[in-house]
């Protein structure tokens, strides 16, 4: 169980320490938490299809553009939850299309499992893991470069199919909430 422990803390030390990309921007959070905090998935008793779509700026040409689709469903009896989701982000030259699954564990102190945000409080510590496949492109070609010799656009970054991961802690007492996500681990 020591080595349980010292892993989940490696993996939050090296988290907090990585490089980082850009991270989408969607509306509906409170809908959605989930997506941002994969330790939130499966807390409700029901299955959620959800999705979202932000266009930010809508008078500026080339804005950012966001959207995504996804579910997520909780199994009670084995304190788990599960889901999925696919988006899109479009920032100026840069886009990133993905899918990510995601699984959490939740622990739970009291029988109020699925009431969360009550008044008498669930106590519910959860662990959530979230894998993707990410898509990169760069789309120079309507794009006014300043220093067409820069050395990192000669190295032809156009198109990236990487992996990515997150991380996410959720302890919630009722009147005590307690959550952390790691991106882009």
């Amino acid at each position: 169980m020591k080595n349980f422990y010292l892993s989940i803390l490696f993996f939050c030390a090296a988290c907090t320490w990585s490089n980082a990309q850009q991270m989408y921007h969607f509306s509906l959070f409170n809908d959605n938490a989930w997506v941002v905090n994969p330790a939130l998935t499966g807390t409700r008793p029901v299955s959620i299809v959800s999705g979202s779509f932000r266009k930010q700026w809508t008078s500026v040409r080339k804005s950012p553009l966001t959207g995504f689709i996804g579910w997520n469903s909780g199994y009670p009896k084995k304190n788990i939850g599960f889901g999925a989701y696919v988006f899109d982000d479009e920032t100026g030259p840069n886009a990133l299309t993905g899918f990510s699954g995601v699984v959490s564990y939740h622990i739970k102190f009291g029988e109020n499992y699925y009431q969360f945000h009550s008044d008498r409080g669930p106590k519910v510590l959860s662990f959530g893991l979230g894998i993707s496949a990410v898509y990169y492109r760069l789309n120079l070609r309507n794009s006014v470069i300043d220093n067409p010799d820069d050395p990192i656009l000669s190295q032809n970054l156009g198109q990236k199919v990487f992996p990515d991961a997150s991380f996410g802690v959720h302890f919630d007492m009722g009147n005590f909430l307690l959550a952390h996500p790691y991106h882009n681990c």
